[in-house]
């Protein structure tokens, strides 16, 4: 799936590769599986973020959402994703499919929340995600989200998704 020998310059990470278009836009029982998985927790993740008090007036208003996008990433050692905001999906997400060792102490290959990609007077991270192999994680498309460098020689593969409001 991963032909590339080098990250794409339009993308976000570093010492890795990106699958080119929509995966699921692959014929594959895997992959429509896949994104069987993924609508099916979306919808649960919706339910969940449509109960809190949001600050964007039309968060809360969307009936359902799609993973309507996905496409799978191969970091490498000191591999990492810069800050960035998904800006045409709903709801964002990455499933960790496997990893390397990562150093706790270190918080290696960690999932940051809340950091732009600009110079801010003071760390605005607000949440840190663990990596562990299975793990799905969903967010609004909004929030900044980056990771953190990791230094072990195997690889780590993820799918992310962003889904669109229906």
């Amino acid at each position: 799936m991963h032909q590339s020998l080098q990250a794409p310059l339009e993308q976000t990470l570093h010492h890795g590769t990106q699958t080119g278009g929509n995966l699921f836009a692959r014929q594959h029982p895997l992959i429509e599986h896949l994104q069987q998985q993924f609508n099916w927790h979306g919808a649960q993740a919706h339910q969940q973020f449509s109960r809190l008090p949001s600050p964007y007036a039309d968060f809360n208003k969307v009936s359902q959402c799609r993973a309507e996008h996905a496409w799978s990433v191969n970091l490498q050692s000191g591999g990492y994703h810069n800050n960035h905001i998904h800006p045409m999906g709903w709801l964002s997400s990455v499933c960790y499919i496997q990893l390397p060792q990562l150093n706790d102490e270190q918080q290696e290959g960690y999932l940051n929340f809340g950091q732009p990609n600009f110079q801010v007077q003071q760390n605005t991270v607000f949440a840190k995600v663990k990596p562990e192999a299975g793990k799905l994680v969903i967010f609004p498309s909004f929030f900044w989200h980056g990771t953190t460098p990791f230094s072990d020689n195997q690889p780590r593969l993820t799918v992310a998704c962003d889904f669109t409001k229906d």
